[in-house]
């Protein structure tokens, strides 16, 4: 008789350095990543991320350390085969990664009748505790807790959202459009006619007229001389006023006339009647 020994290799056990272990910072970055280290069983050993069935990753014949990098957040398992197929698996599941988006929106109004601009930041509504997240304009460096700027310098500008853990994404490039003050003049139209001229501001203007509303409606008819006052305001609330004499030229009435055939004063009628559609004479 003789003595047979079968031996047997130790089991595979893998695990997770936890050293190694990167999240992925923003989501859709896929900079996630860990490394798993593998003793027992006989090299050399393959690993497959996430495919039970491979492809498989032949390591050296002395290779016990492999790094898995470019990853998501969430679940993630490394299956291992050795050198007599044997098998074994490690799971680990990567942090949630952050979720900015951030847009950009651009409000304008009036303080203190001079044109503003406020723009505020939205970010993905995944992001539950504002406090997280802080704001640059411009890549300046210099960050602020509020989502709100003001009064920027007219032209393009981008804002920078930053996570507390270390996520940071741009808006889109948005723009400060250079709109000039409001301003408002007023000018002899026709016979006996105010032109209301706005420049500035934002379009849209409304008038008054001696204080009556007259709408977008930009010329006045007035029947006396004196003081007249427009006031204009735009789509922001700007207001600009001015006052202004205008003499009244009635009704000329002539009190001759010369049917002569000349084709001067052959006729008799008042003149200085444009603002008087219904007048009748006779």
């Amino acid at each position: 008789t003789t003595g047979i020994s079968i031996t047997e290799p130790s089991i595979i056990i893998p695990q997770i350095d936890p050293a190694s272990v990167m999240p992925e910072i923003c989501f859709g970055d896929n900079d996630g990543s860990f490394t798993v280290e593998i003793t027992g069983g006989t090299s050399p050993y393959s690993v497959s991320l996430d495919q039970i069935k491979g492809p498989f990753t032949a390591g050296t014949a002395t290779q016990t350390s492999f790094d898995f990098n470019g990853l998501s957040e969430g679940d993630h398992t490394v299956y291992i085969l050795d050198a007599n197929l044997c098998s074994a698996e490690i799971s680990i599941t990567l942090p949630a990664s952050v979720k900015l988006y951030p847009t950009a929106s651009v409000d304008y109004g009036c303080l203190n009748n001079v044109l503003s601009s406020t723009v505020t930041v939205s970010i993905d509504p995944s992001v539950t505790n504002p406090a997280d997240v802080d704001y640059s304009l411009d890549g300046s460096g210099v960050f602020q807790p509020s989502n709100v700027f003001t009064n920027l310098t007219p032209g393009m500008h981008f804002i920078r959202a930053r996570h507390s853990n270390g996520c940071e994404k741009d808006t889109p490039d948005f723009e400060i459009l250079p709109i000039q003050p409001l301003t408002l003049e007023l000018k002899n139209g026709g016979l006996n006619e105010i032109v209301a001229v706005a420049t500035g501001g934002s379009p849209q203007y409304r008038f008054t007229f001696n204080g009556e509303d007259y709408g977008s409606k930009n010329t006045f008819i007035y029947y006396k001389s004196g003081d007249y006052t427009v006031t204009v305001t735009d789509s922001n609330g700007c207001v600009a006023t001015a006052t202004k004499y205008f003499e009244f030229i009635d009704i000329d009435i002539p009190n001759v006339f010369t049917p002569n055939g000349d084709g001067n004063n052959d006729g008799w009628l008042p003149t200085n009647t444009i603002n008087y559609p219904d007048l009748i004479f006779h």
